[in-house]
């Protein structure tokens, strides 16, 4: 039995989350290389990673322009809606958008989205 909190693909390669300097390293999670002396490796890693990251934050502002509910905080009121189930939500829905009008994100990527009985 796997476990569920194993985060790796199918053929065991070990996936991770990358996050910006503030994020704290650990098992799963990567973030840039620190310090003056970084070697040229480390220097392209965070040159490379750090385009991704941007591009990844699109998505967080495609489900705030798609829904703007999620994005106003006096619509939000935590530990009195369920603000996290919300969200899910959006993000779901943004990635059905996703799929189905092939906005700025696949395109940078120029990858093509599954499709949406693919996707569910």
């Amino acid at each position: 039995v796997k476990n569920n909190a194993d985060s790796s693909q199918p053929d065991g390669q070990r996936l991770f989350i990358y996050g910006d300097p503030a994020y704290a390293v650990s098992g799963h999670v990567l973030a840039p290389y620190k310090g003056l002396t970084l070697d040229s490796a480390q220097r392209k890693f965070n040159s490379k990673m750090s385009k991704v990251r941007e591009a990844v934050e699109w998505v967080f502002k495609e489900a705030n322009t798609q829904f703007a509910f999620l994005n106003f905080a006096s619509n939000q009121k935590v530990l009195l809606q369920p603000v996290g189930l919300f969200y899910l939500v959006g993000l779901l829905m943004c990635n059905c958008h996703t799929i189905l009008h092939r906005p700025q994100i696949p395109q940078y990527f120029d990858y093509a989205p599954p499709t949406l009985s693919a996707y569910f």
